[in-house]
């Protein structure tokens, strides 16, 4: 059934998911072909060269040397030779929620693996095993596609939905979605970035709402998979209120020339 999932969605993208093409198209300028690659990411890319591992490799590099900056604080990324890591810099105004959380710099998707992950059969369903103590366990979730499931590793290590954030942060979001929260409860020293644990929703800075959006639309239209009508509204109000910059532009042809593909709402945004 999967295989043939695919097969309709490579030559019948139009016709399965006209509307959707339709929404992606309002954010980008009419010369670029939507319809060409839409949800044909994992029957483009391979695994074995586009994985989380392959990812966290070539970021790395990337940041530090072009872009040395955390996602949602906006602190500056250090190379610590002592621990052996990105870190980032003491002085840039951020405060440990919790004092014993390490501070370093980790790497989040924008779009939650959870959110492309979890309606995948390896993540609802005990298909996977292990042994342990002589015996045969089944497990699922994100672990279980891991082993198997080349396309979720594929969406796993796809490198324009990765940024460099503070590993406090990134934990705290777990998979909440993006939203707004009334006031500007800080808890994280001077940065701007909320977290309400009640409705599961995280409000990042103003200046990277447009980038949050622009990954949103890159991996539903590049995987096929479907937005919430929750996750459209902010799309479309975020893209708007904040076009790419020049940093964005920059971060988007780097990671094309990596991996082969770029993020049209940002190159032909609209």
């Amino acid at each position: 059934m999967k295989t043939l999932k695919y097969l309709l969605l490579f030559f019948f993208p139009i016709f399965l998911y006209s509307q959707d093409l339709d929404f992606y198209k309002q954010f980008v300028q009419p010369q670029y072909d939507l319809a060409k690659n839409y949800g044909k990411g994992c029957l483009l890319k391979s695994k074995d060269r586009q994985n989380f591992m392959e990812a966290k490799r070539f970021l790395k590099k990337l940041y530090i040397v072009h872009h040395p900056i955390s996602f949602y604080c906006g602190c500056r990324i250090l190379y610590s030779k002592s621990q052996e890591r990105l870190i980032p810099d003491p002085s840039c105004g951020y405060k440990k929620k919790s004092p014993s959380t390490e501070f370093m710099i980790n790497w989040e998707h924008i779009m939650p693996a959870y959110r492309f992950g979890k309606d995948r059969e390896c993540w609802q369903s005990r298909v996977c095993t292990k042994e342990k103590n002589g015996k045969i366990k089944k497990f699922k979730g994100r672990n279980c596609c891991n082993e198997i499931d080349d396309c979720f590793n594929i969406m796993e290590g796809d490198v324009h939905n990765l940024v460099p954030t503070i590993y406090e942060l990134n934990r705290d979001r777990k998979n909440y979605f993006f939203g707004e929260i009334p006031g500007e409860p800080r808890e994280y020293g001077s940065c701007d970035f909320e977290v309400d644990h009640r409705r599961n929703i995280v409000e990042p800075r103003d200046s990277i709402r447009g980038d949050i959006a622009r990954t949103y639309l890159y991996m539903s239209w590049f995987y096929g998979i479907p937005l919430t009508q929750e996750e459209k509204s902010f799309i479309q109000k975020w893209n708007k209120l904040d076009p790419p910059d020049e940093e964005e532009k920059k971060i988007n042809r780097l990671k094309a020339q990596y991996q082969g593909n770029e993020n049209p709402f940002i190159s032909y945004y609209q």
